[in-house]
């Protein structure tokens, strides 16, 4: 028996389970069953601007077409885990230093070649996983600044008790929590709107750092269709 889980952030970066399944395993009909049915229960979630982060479970993988619009992504963290561990400490290093977070072919290219000089079996295992599911030059859709498998843990985490429980009373006791907090949520938001808040606390905190960001940028003029954005080091 395996739960199939669909997570994903509310407009205060809150993880929000919105659809689980109980099923007889991970395979590839019981994920298309499951990616159907949310598919039909959130109809609007099959567009580009969502983008479905997932380990590289098989099953998954081979399914994901019943969602055809989204874009697909992989938690690239567990990319970098597995090279340390399957590959050593250093390939991983290359890994985060110079290949998932840089923005150039060149860049790229070069870091790869330095995986190979390190191990070459580290870079097929990488040359193995399409680039558009895990670099950041080449991912079609947005990770919304989730590299990692927190959500899916947190909740794992949430449902603890659930898990010594019958299947059942795993269901019901998964419902009444979901929507126990959905409310608690919801009441939390209307008492920051009673207060005349016009973004999210969340939000909040995103343009206040973006602003800080921008504090520290110098904007130069470079010629009549571009400018250059500048550190006040120089960079």
């Amino acid at each position: 028996m395996a739960v199939l889980l669909a997570v994903s952030v509310d407009a205060n970066n809150h993880a929000v389970m919105i659809a689980w399944a109980i099923v007889e395993g991970e395979s590839e009909s019981s994920w298309r069953w499951f990616l159907s049915h949310l598919h039909t229960g959130i109809p609007n979630i099959n567009n580009p601007l969502t983008t479905m982060i997932s380990d590289r479970d098989k099953g998954l993988l081979k399914a994901d077409n019943e969602i055809p619009l989204v874009n697909h992504a992989l938690y690239v963290e567990h990319i970098s885990r597995n090279l340390q561990n399957t590959y050593g400490l250093p390939s991983r290093l290359i890994f985060n230093q110079q290949i998932r977070h840089v923005l150039t072919e060149q860049k790229v290219q070069a870091g790869f070649a330095a995986v190979h000089d390190t191990s070459p079996n580290a870079a097929e295992y990488l040359e193995d996983i399409p680039l558009i599911l895990w670099s950041s030059l080449y991912l079609l859709g947005k990770r919304y600044g989730h590299n990692i498998s927190n959500l899916v843990e947190v909740m794992n985490k949430w449902m603890l008790e659930e898990w010594r429980m019958c299947v059942l009373d795993l269901l019901h006791s998964l419902w009444s929590k979901s929507m126990d907090l959905r409310f608690r949520r919801l009441q939390e938001a209307k008492i920051e709107d009673e207060k005349g808040a016009i973004l999210t606390k969340h939000m909040m905190k995103l343009l206040q750092e973006s602003m800080d960001h921008a504090l520290i940028r110098n904007v130069r003029y470079a010629d009549a269709d571009n400018t250059s954005v500048h550190t006040y080091s120089g960079k």
